[in-house]
């Protein structure tokens, strides 16, 4: 097939019509940590931004009625970037469990030492909590999601998420 001047026109105006869809329909999200500001179409779990947005596998997203999002994965379709979201409705605080005193039954008991990491948007998936690939807790780490206690018992991490295998305290 020949490219002809014609067809190359076609292409031009059908990525600057689905930059325009874009521009004119999307609605506005915030890159994290950036704090800047993009125009999204969204489809259930599926987000497209125009094809010069610097949105890559792992960036944080926060959406004003939404709450916080990231992505998981994502492809160039048609003159857009299509990118998979997982959201991230909840919010986690790490903790150091430090070990305070010893009573007279041999009982450690411990006080909570607050870690850098507050309000950090995750959720929970059996005994799994998922959250930005940046913030891996280590074995023995105390997170604290809406009043439940969790300790981590194992963490991983892949190109978007951070998953920790934890237990919850009764």
């Amino acid at each position: 097939m020949k490219l002809t001047e014609a067809l190359l026109d076609q292409v031009h105006r059908l990525h600057q019509k689905r930059l325009a869809e874009i521009e004119d329909h999307g609605e506005p999200v915030t890159l994290i940590p950036q704090q800047e500001q993009l125009k999204t179409m969204r489809q259930r779990d599926t987000w497209f931004f125009s094809v010069d947005a610097p949105v890559k596998v792992g960036q944080r997203l926060s959406h004003v009625d939404d709450g916080h999002f990231v992505v998981t994965a994502t492809e160039q379709q048609a003159g857009r970037i299509a990118c998979e979201v997982l959201n991230l409705p909840l919010c986690a605080s790490f903790f150091t469990a430090i070990p305070r005193s010893v009573d007279i039954l041999n009982r450690t008991h411990y006080t909570l030492d607050p870690q850098n990491w507050s309000g950090v948007p995750c959720t929970i998936r059996g005994s799994k909590i998922v959250l930005p690939a940046h913030f891996l807790p280590i074995k023995g780490d105390i997170i604290i999601i809406d009043q439940v206690v969790y300790k981590v018992t194992a963490a991983k991490r892949n190109e978007a998420t951070a998953v920790a295998e934890v237990i919850e305290f009764e």
